[in-house]
């Protein structure tokens, strides 16, 4: 008989083994979950340094003030030219669509934005 009792005993020892390591493994995973979520709210209110909110839904004159003033600090910015040609097309004022539109030919005369730009011009 002890060596039945024994068996029993060991056994149930690998059997409370099994199930602490289940419970361990339970926890870690809970654990990392948690965190996970944590750490994707954070991913949420990514910010840029240096750069100003600008939403689609604003006035275009607002936003042609905008680009203005960021042009005057950095007049080198294809991207900043490209669009205040876009927005002075949308305004209907040709002149100044053309000279935002020369000033981003200046800058980089092989892009791909000009194509779209010249169509709209009718150059």
């Amino acid at each position: 008989m002890p060596k039945n009792s024994s068996f029993k005993k060991a056994k149930r020892r690998t059997h409370l083994k099994r199930n602490l390591v289940f419970f361990c493994s339970c926890c870690a995973a809970a654990i990392v979950l948690f965190l996970s979520g944590l750490n994707l709210k954070s991913l949420s209110y990514t910010k840029v340094l240096g750069a100003e909110n600008v939403t689609q839904n604003q006035n275009p004159l607002e936003e042609v003030s905008f680009w203005e003033n960021f042009l005057a600090k950095s007049p080198t910015y294809f991207d900043g030219w490209v669009e205040l040609s876009f927005l002075m097309i949308s305004l209907g004022n040709q002149e100044a669509a053309e000279i935002a539109f020369n000033q981003a030919r200046d800058i980089n005369p092989n892009s791909d934005k000009l194509e779209e730009l010249r169509n709209l011009l009718g150059k």
